[in-house]
């Protein structure tokens, strides 16, 4: 493809990101569930269980691959292709994702850290902020999510990692290469902040 048809097709995807064209998600649905599962859920995403935090991960890894096979979906049946995608665009969806699915307020900032290859997301609101005995669960989720939405956009494998921010009722969120998302944990169990944790890796 030639240089402007390249850039035609990146202002199309533009215009159909913003217009809100382009759909990643299903029919709205509800599921009913009694109080007794409901209050299990809560207890067992409020333990301090490592199996499940993996568990959470793995869910939240699927469910960023399912969100970007439904977005290709929807940008073939408008004959664009992905790679046109821009992170600014990615951002924009990714917020309408959040926002409208109730799971909070989300900001990306793919520059402060850009150096050394790491995306930093912030939920706020949502269940993190309404379940803050669930919200390690929940950010393991969710950091799952953003590493399997993170894996298919880069294309190489992508690591997450979701920590509670329980001064801001939110969850942080980190997506990096494997080694760089571990050096960062590491730093948190020993103690680190989460600036410094990030700090060590300039």
């Amino acid at each position: 493809m030639s240089q402007s048809g390249e850039h035609e097709g990146a202002l199309r995807l533009r215009r159909a990101v913003r217009s809100g064209a382009l759909s990643t998600g299903g029919a709205p649905f509800s599921v009913r569930a009694g109080s007794e599962f409901l209050a299990g859920l809560h207890a067992a995403l409020a333990s301090s269980d490592e199996l499940l935090f993996d568990t959470l991960y793995r869910a939240g890894y699927a469910w960023g691959e399912g969100w970007l096979e439904r977005l290709d979906r929807s940008l073939s049946s408008m004959s664009l292709n992905r790679k046109a995608l821009e992170l600014d665009d990615l951002e924009f969806m990714l917020k309408d994702e959040f926002a409208s699915s109730r799971w909070g307020h989300l900001e990306m900032d793919t520059k402060s850290r850009a150096s050394v290859g790491v995306v930093l997301v912030t939920v706020t609101g949502g269940p993190v902020a309404l379940l803050p005995e669930s919200a390690r669960g929940l950010a393991m989720l969710l950091g799952g999510f953003m590493a399997g939405v993170f894996t298919g956009i880069a294309g190489v494998p992508m690591a997450g990692l979701g920590v509670p921010w329980t001064e801001a009722a939110a969850a942080r969120l980190l997506v990096a290469h494997e080694r760089r998302v571990e050096r960062v944990w590491l730093k948190l169990t020993h103690g680190a902040e989460w600036n410094e944790a990030l700090d060590a890796l300039e």
